[in-house]
């Protein structure tokens, strides 16, 4: 991208980038989602610096992920009130692990494993997918989030981890069930 864009995508519809054989490259800006559709962002290449606002509507992260590969890059994530993230894709690291993320919607785990730098705002980190675990790691640097962290997909699991420097402080009505392991900071 050569400068930061907004994307609308009408409620009803997706917006797909990249597929699981195909690049599917949005990186160097930001990107904003409205209009209360859907973007997946797919693909077999890095989303490097991209960052991703969610005004409304969904976003999929669908990457086929490795730790040189993920759909939200060094820019950020943030999503507002009323809209959900979702990790569908492969690998576990959708998100580049020193990206700064702030929900305030939803952020669905879906049974995957994450690494995040900050976690930040007032939403509801879950686990949705039914029978499976999923962890979030927290690295180096100090963040607040008074939102929700649960698992409510039947028989799964969610831990926290904090594993970096500087404090990270989770003070709402948390109700996961994996457990909180504290390693640095």
């Amino acid at each position: 991208l050569a400068s930061n864009q907004t994307w609308t995508v009408a409620t009803g519809l997706t917006l797909t980038t990249g597929s699981s054989t195909t690049g599917g490259r949005v990186q160097n800006n930001t990107v904003t989602l409205t209009g209360g559709g859907t973007w997946t962002t797919s693909g077999t290449d890095d989303n490097g610096s991209l960052g991703v606002i969610v005004v409304a509507g969904t976003v999929n992260l669908n990457k086929t992920s490795n730790s040189g590969t993920h759909a939200v890059g060094g820019g950020g994530l943030t999503a507002d009130r009323g809209t959900t993230v979702r990790i569908t894709g492969s690998g576990g690291d959708q998100i580049y692990d020193n990206c700064n993320v702030t929900i305030n919607g939803t952020f669905d785990m879906n049974g995957n494993t994450e690494t995040i730098s900050l976690l930040n705002g007032s939403g509801v980190v879950d686990n949705t997918a039914a029978g499976k675990s999923a962890a979030l790691t927290l690295g180096n640097g100090s963040s607040t989030f008074t939102g929700k962290i649960q698992n409510s997909g039947s028989g799964s699991s969610l831990s926290l981890i904090k594993a970096g420097t500087g404090t990270s402080s989770v003070s709402g009505t948390n109700t996961y069930n994996g457990g909180t392991t504290v390693t640095a900071g």
